[in-house]
């Protein structure tokens, strides 16, 4: 049996990955911040351009298309974010103009993707957003399919991947608590960019409690992927949704804890 890789491959530089011919004749261009790709794989030399992946999900032992799944942070790049920060998560009264800072380093805490600072006429910064943009992280790998692509073949079998979730969970949301905790005492707010799917996993799993977006010092964009009729996908924004660094603290200090009978059963076989 021979397999499309288009059917794990949605998007190629922004193009769908049905129409793209080759990334190398595009210059491996990325549209949504116009530079060359930043994605890398070891297993290649040149980027690795692909923007998202089809979402495979297997019900009644059937395989179905769920849609796609922002693989690359750049690609959100494509939503209107800045605006959107504006309109919706700005602290106070709306600044007519802004400036952005492009990766800010936040002492031990790691880099700031971006902040939306309104200055005076003096170059003194009056209030300022941070701005994080945040994909769901992958195990095993879609490289396959990328690869029979690239080369003009078929698959001979389906690529093995899926969606870390949980990973994402554990690792950003206490980036989240941490960061916000500061913006809370700098009187503003961080703002995390990203696709609903993921959004709504990670609500499923802490049960974060929301928080009108006034008191809010963290904002969830919440943003989904539409197909047009041209074929692209255009990111359209949900909702924000406001939450505190005290509310994600306490959804995973008071997540639900797992079985205890199924946590005795891996020692017993462990214990051999």
């Amino acid at each position: 049996m021979s397999i499309n890789p288009t059917d794990f491959l949605v998007e190629i530089l922004g193009e769908p990955a049905s129409s793209m011919r080759n990334p190398v004749n595009a210059g491996y261009q990325c549209p949504f911040t116009d530079t060359i790709c930043t994605k890398r794989s070891h297993l290649i030399n040149d980027p690795f351009p692909v923007c998202s992946i089809e979402r495979w999900t297997k019900t009644e032992g059937q395989m179905t298309a769920k849609g796609p799944v922002c693989v690359c942070p750049n690609r959100l790049y494509e939503a209107n974010i800045f605006k959107d920060v504006i309109k919706h998560c700005w602290p106070g009264r709306k600044p007519a103009s802004y400036k952005v800072a492009y990766e800010v380093s936040l002492s031990s805490l790691g880099k700031i993707d971006c902040v939306l600072a309104q200055t005076d006429s003096a170059n003194n910064i009056i209030q300022f957003v941070s701005v994080e943009l945040q994909t769901v992280d992958i195990t095993g790998s879609y490289f396959p399919a990328y690869n029979a692509f690239i080369n003009s073949k078929r698959l001979d079998k389906r690529p093995v991947y899926n969606f870390n979730w949980r990973n994402v969970y554990k690792r950003y949301i206490m980036q989240l608590i941490f960061k916000g905790f500061s913006h809370h005492h700098w009187g503003t707010k961080i703002v995390a960019v990203m696709q609903d799917v993921l959004v709504d996993k990670l609500w499923e799993v802490g049960r974060f409690q929301e928080t009108p977006i006034k008191d809010s010092n963290i904002v969830f964009l919440s943003y989904r992927m539409k197909k047009k009729s041209n074929g692209r996908y255009h990111l359209k924004l949900i909702r924000p949704i406001g939450t505190r660094h005290m509310d994600l603290m306490n959804g995973i200090l008071y997540a639900k804890a797992p079985s205890k009978d199924l946590f005795i059963d891996k020692v017993l076989k462990r214990l051999g």
